[in-house]
């Protein structure tokens, strides 16, 4: 089951995720692929904050399709820059109902020039320690973005301008998405929150280690493929 959550005023996903403004899903990251049965049967929640308790505003929604990137392979290190899928749910959600978390919608930032050092905030269910067991709640956290060449000169052939940007702090580490949050969304929270991209990979050798920012698939360079692939999955609503 994907956790779609209203924290301030941004949607995020389990596995990442948006809302447009017709209340459809639209974005998830993945790290593997799934068949369109395995996608039948998954759900998506929306207005959820904690992940063992609820407080009636939940909304739950069937997946009807689910288009994966051509271009990822999750075999290959070398593709997860693509490691963006689309799905739709079978009806739509619904903004500004519910007593304790009214969803609305973020939008997919279009504009591939953020500022290095631009406060980016970023959120998941992942831990927030060196360990497999996922948050009781969602979490958010604060990190700036980074470079191009400094995260190429890091990453070597596994960063992939424009299709990724990265963010965190190089030199001290310590704040990072952690095991969980893949996919969950970065983030430049304004009057209309925009998502900027959607957690891929990290350090290997543990969560928030200095001199390697996370990575994360940049939402400006898909906007169009997210876009045309929305429209030609999207159910007929009720």
């Amino acid at each position: 089951m994907f956790r779609i959550t209203l924290l301030t005023s941004l949607l995020a996903l389990a596995v990442s995720g948006m809302l447009n403004k017709q209340g459809h899903l639209e974005v998830i990251g993945v790290n593997k692929t799934k068949s369109s049965e395995e996608s039948s049967q998954q759900r998506v929640v929306a207005g959820d904050y904690q992940r063992l308790q609820t407080s009636g505003d939940e909304q739950t929604r069937t997946v009807a399709t689910s288009t994966i990137h051509p271009g990822y392979n999750p075999s290959d290190p070398e593709s997860f820059g693509y490691d963006v899928c689309v799905i739709s749910v079978r009806e739509r959600f619904y903004f500004g109902v519910g007593d304790v978390t009214q969803i609305r919608a973020a939008q997919l930032n279009r504009n591939a020039n953020i500022t290095v050092n631009t406060r980016m905030t970023v959120m998941g269910w992942g831990s927030t320690e060196n360990i497999l067991d996922p948050a009781l709640r969602v979490h958010k956290a604060v990190v700036p973005m980074v470079s191009d060449e400094e995260c190429e000169s890091i990453w070597s052939i596994y960063y992939e301008p424009p299709q990724m940007v990265c963010a965190g702090y190089v030199a001290q580490g310590g704040v990072n998405p952690c095991n969980g949050d893949s996919g969950g969304p970065l983030v430049l929270e304004e009057d209309i929150d925009t998502v900027v991209g959607i957690v891929s990979y990290g350090s290997a050798i543990s969560c928030a280690e200095p001199g390697y920012p996370a990575v994360y698939a940049e939402m400006a360079y898909f906007a169009d493929w997210i876009d045309n692939t929305a429209q030609k999955s999207r159910p007929s609503t009720s």
